[in-house]
């Protein structure tokens, strides 16, 4: 072979390898099952002997929740999560004259939002959104690993199905992309994503686009044909410690976003935990769904 075509030869082959590392790296792991994908996450929140014997959390931090668009100023206050099989009730206490806080309940069945003011029969953005799409609290998914009922702690008996996407870059990090089948959940699209190396849960995203609607007249000089109205919820979790068998995290940081024609809402709440506690004894009532 001639010094000219050995030349082109190693140039081809270099090109070859140059574009399967792209192709490879864009895509993920394609020898990744979802039973392995299911396996490794597991791994990740605790042992198999502290799974088996896993049936109730509760843990509790701070939460600060600002308001970015639709309004102005910021609250804080205790947050209490708690969770059993399929039960949970996340709750979130700011003792502010218009802001009470949030209650999100879960009897495996049934979910109910708590109003922020009781007189008022009022709930906040962020309880509009959920008491609209409930089952992202019924399938387990809001908070993730932060309750025993996280959606893919309980894959099996909620049959859960999802399909894996490979490696996707988010905000700068590249993650596995899980892209669920959320029952339920109407026209809103789930992800969640894995930590490459220890298959942690990093992050869960929600995304609804649907028609803009008439104002409450029936006008449409406002919202006009062809608009849109955008939901957009992202959970992150991070910094993540072990305590008793289980590794969960300790900073939760979640963003809401409604992008309607003319008012606009943006929020985010920032949750701390500082102390968590596997399998206390939880009171049945906790988990009564009022509204």
């Amino acid at each position: 072979m001639s010094a000219y075509h050995m030349s082109k030869l190693v140039c081809f082959i270099f090109i070859w390898v140059t574009l399967a590392t792209v192709i490879e790296g864009a895509s993920g792991d394609p020898e990744l099952s979802n039973e392995e994908i299911l396996s490794r996450h597991l791994s990740s929140i605790g042992s198999p002997e502290i799974l088996a014997d896993y049936r109730t959390l509760a843990v509790q931090g701070t939460g600060e929740l600002q308001m970015l668009m639709g309004g102005t100023g910021g609250v804080s206050g205790n947050m209490v999560f708690v969770s059993e099989a399929q039960n949970s009730r996340f709750s979130l206490n700011f003792n502010h004259l218009q802001y009470s806080g949030e209650q999100f309940v879960c009897n495996g069945d049934k979910v109910g939002i708590e109003f922020i003011r009781n007189e008022t029969r009022t709930r906040s953005a962020l309880g509009n959104f959920l008491y609209r799409s409930p089952e992202l609290i019924r399938n387990g998914l809001w908070g993730g690993t932060l309750k025993r009922s996280w959606t893919l702690l309980n894959a099996k008996a909620q049959k859960l199905k999802f399909r894996y996407r490979g490696i996707t870059e988010v905000e700068g990090k590249k993650l596995h992309d899980l892209e669920l089948d959320c029952r339920g959940c109407g026209e809103i699209k789930v992800h969640v994503y894995l930590e490459p190396e220890t298959f942690r849960h990093l992050r869960t995203t929600y995304r609804m686009v649907l028609p803009a609607a008439p104002t409450e007249m029936g006008r449409r000089d406002i919202i006009k044909d062809g608009q849109f109205v955008r939901y957009n919820m992202d959970e992150e979790f991070s910094e993540f410690q072990t305590t008793d068998g289980l590794t969960v995290p300790t900073r939760w940081f979640v963003r809401y976003s409604l992008d309607q024609p003319g008012r606009p809402v943006m929020i985010t709440l920032e949750i701390r935990l500082t102390t968590g506690l596997r399998n206390a004894p939880l009171e049945p009532g906790l988990f009564t769904v009022k509204y």
